[in-house]
């Protein structure tokens, strides 16, 4: 009985076949097969498998999986009907990779992360009265960062105004002066903080423009 192996593959260009070998080593015997390369996966026919794998796959199929959502417009479209071609993928497939293999279509950004569930169907949709979402719902990683920089804001936002604000006119023996520092530091440390962010932001400014100067090879 033969069963077909399906490896999911990034970068692995489709000509590569023609040298690639996958060993197949069962107990004491071993063999060299040919496989098949798609632009996704590499695939091997494998005799007696064992159905550990089929299971498997059945039990997962309910299982949610962390995934995108890319977005294409086809370029000859014409104004009246226009194309949007949607690609549903894993999350560790890098966009580049795909908006390089379809470098005639206008890539189109937006919130790509999202749950995709396997063999669920999906469908594209423009009647926002049937309260479709537009884009991707965040994640529970991302709400959880999302809440808990608000958190930090808030609780920073507060500590900042009653240092600077009401504890100039707390008398200085009261007790509630040990719990914060000393007042010059109310303008050291927000000026260090605007020499970091600057800095940040001044290195990925450059790192994003030397990179877009690089000469894109095809």
């Amino acid at each position: 009985m033969k069963n077909w192996f399906h490896a999911f593959h990034l970068s692995l260009p489709v000509s590569a076949a023609e040298n690639l070998l996958v060993a197949h080593i069962c107990r004491k015997n071993r063999e060299f097969l040919i496989p098949k390369v798609t632009h996704s996966h590499v695939i091997v026919s494998i005799s007696g498998l064992s159905n550990y794998g089929k299971a498997r796959k059945k039990q997962s199929n309910s299982n949610r999986i962390q995934g995108q959502v890319l977005l294409f417009l086809e370029p000859e479209a014409t104004p009246e009907e226009q194309r949007l071609w949607v690609f549903l993928l894993p999350r560790d497939m890098p966009p580049d990779e795909v908006e390089n293999q379809h470098k005639e279509f206008t890539f189109i950004k937006t919130s790509s992360s999202c749950m995709l569930t396997p063999t669920a169907k999906y469908s594209v949709t423009s009647d926002l009265r049937q309260g479709f979402l537009v884009q991707p719902k965040a994640t529970g990683t991302d709400r959880a960062v999302g809440m808990g920089l608000v958190g930090f804001s808030l609780l920073l936002f507060t500590y900042y105004t009653i240092w600077v604000i009401i504890l100039p006119f707390v008398d200085s023996d009261h007790v509630v002066h040990q719990y914060f520092l000393p007042r010059e530091y109310s303008v050291i440390l927000p000026g260090i903080a605007a020499l970091i962010l600057l800095l940040c932001v001044g290195t990925f400014i450059g790192v994003v423009t030397r990179k877009n100067r690089k000469p894109k090879v095809d």
